[in-house]
């Protein structure tokens, strides 16, 4: 009776367990494969510790970027500014779309966000991240450039 109850009772907390216990899987089939660059760690410097950009391919007319930015303590304000770059074909510069998202939280030692940008075929694109703090009426600023992506 004895090593009936033990067993039953390793039984329920091993169902728990595994009720507990969950795994998330995203998968997808695409024609394309996602192309993902990623800056970590920018640079640290007082206030903020790292910021992170990461810019992928979602589909043949969809750009996905994400951005990071952590400091050392609570601050103010944080934020991350994603600015989608296109690459003028007869320069070679790069220039501002005018597509941009940010994200803020105040009171906070981090904020992240992401955005998916509807783009245009054949041209090569980027984002610049701009990672600021504001802690104590004083201002903090890193900037951050992926590689660029074919569409």
């Amino acid at each position: 009776m004895k090593w009936v109850r033990s067993s039953l009772v390793s039984s329920c907390i091993l169902i728990i367990g595994f009720l507990l216990f969950s795994v998330d899987v995203d998968a997808s089939i695409e024609d394309s494969p996602q192309v993902t660059t990623e800056i970590m760690d920018t640079q640290s410097s007082k206030y903020i510790k790292n910021g992170n950009a990461s810019f992928s391919k979602v589909d043949a007319k969809t750009a996905g970027a994400r951005c990071n930015t952590s400091s050392y303590s609570s601050v103010q304000q944080i934020s991350c500014s994603i600015h989608l770059q296109v690459k003028n074909k007869a320069t070679g510069a790069w220039v501002n779309t005018g597509n941009s998202k940010r994200f803020t939280e105040r009171n906070s030692s981090f904020v992240s966000g992401s955005v998916n940008f509807k783009i245009e075929k054949n041209y090569e694109y980027r984002i610049h991240t701009v990672h600021t703090i504001l802690k104590d009426t004083k201002s903090e600023q890193l900037y951050a450039v992926t590689n660029a992506i074919k569409f």
